[in-house]
């Protein structure tokens, strides 16, 4: 499995959009790594997770191919993760392909929120395919499994992260939530006792950095506690490997300054463009 990060920031990005904060300064300063887009994951080119506004760019510099995307799976609603307007630009005027069989359908999968929007698109309504999905529920999409979970994030909403599963690979991604809810523990706890089958790779939301905060996102110390669990619950191993994402300028931390924080912790610090071949 083929995992990449294209936007690895916060709904602000970092810099911030309008901000000239500490945080900010240094992070333009030091260009490279330190510079965040919106949140935004890619899986084996096919399976995208989140929409954020910053798509635009990712296919512009970071190589984004959206025309062999089949799969989107959406974390919540939230304009940093689910820029729906966008898909207005899937049919004509503002899309055209010569060859009509060509043109990919999306599968759109999220919860009510996301499939609410579903009837906004009547023009691209051969392209576009909304799917409600539930938390604690299997879903097959070609050659994956998918399982939401629930979030501790929004509550007006039913926020998800997500077990995605192929013939060979695990991996758990778990952005814009805080510590796990109890109901999501318990089916990680049931789950590995039914199939024992361990994460090979675990993305954890650090919203917070080293600020701390447990509830509605989290800190670097909360994403620590998250990975002592999933190991006591014989969920992960020594060979699962872990990973800080989803930064906000609020986090105190640039890259540079958070990686050797996170080494010590035995954490990956997620970057734009970062590539993980699990």
């Amino acid at each position: 499995m083929k995992f990449k990060y294209f936007g690895t920031a916060a709904a602000e990005g970092w810099p911030g959009l309008f901000c000239s904060c500490d945080n900010c300064k240094r992070a333009k300063k030091s260009g490279g790594k330190n510079i965040r887009t919106r949140s935004q994951a890619l899986i084996n080119n096919n399976l995208l997770i989140d929409f954020p506004p910053d798509t635009y760019f990712h296919v512009i510099k970071n190589g984004l191919d959206l025309t062999k995307i089949k799969y989107i799976i959406f974390t919540h609603s939230h304009q940093d993760h689910f820029c729906f307007q966008e898909f207005h630009m899937t049919s004509p005027p503002f899309a055209y392909n010569s060859n009509k069989e060509q043109i990919p359908q999306i599968n759109i999968y999220g919860n009510e929120s996301i499939n609410s929007y579903a009837g906004n698109f009547e023009n691209s309504k051969d392209i576009l395919n909304f799917h409600e999905i539930y938390a604690f529920e299997k879903y097959n999409i070609g050659e994956y499994i998918i399982t939401p979970l629930k979030a501790d994030h929004d509550y007006s909403q039913n926020c998800l992260i997500y077990i995605i599963e192929d013939n060979k690979n695990k991996i758990l991604y778990a952005n814009d939530t805080g510590y796990f809810p109890d109901e999501t523990w318990d089916y990680l706890q049931n789950s590995i006792n039914i199939n024992n089958k361990k994460f090979d790779f675990v993305s954890l939301d650090t919203t917070n950095g080293i600020l701390g905060g447990r509830r509605g996102h989290m800190g670097i110390e909360a994403g620590y506690d998250v990975k002592k669990r999933l190991i006591e619950i014989n969920a992960a191993d020594d060979n699962t490997v872990f990973c800080f994402n989803h930064f906000s300028h609020n986090g105190g931390k640039i890259y540079d300054e958070l990686v050797p924080i996170a080494e010590k912790m035995g954490f990956l610090v997620s970057y734009d463009g970062m590539e993980i071949n699990i």
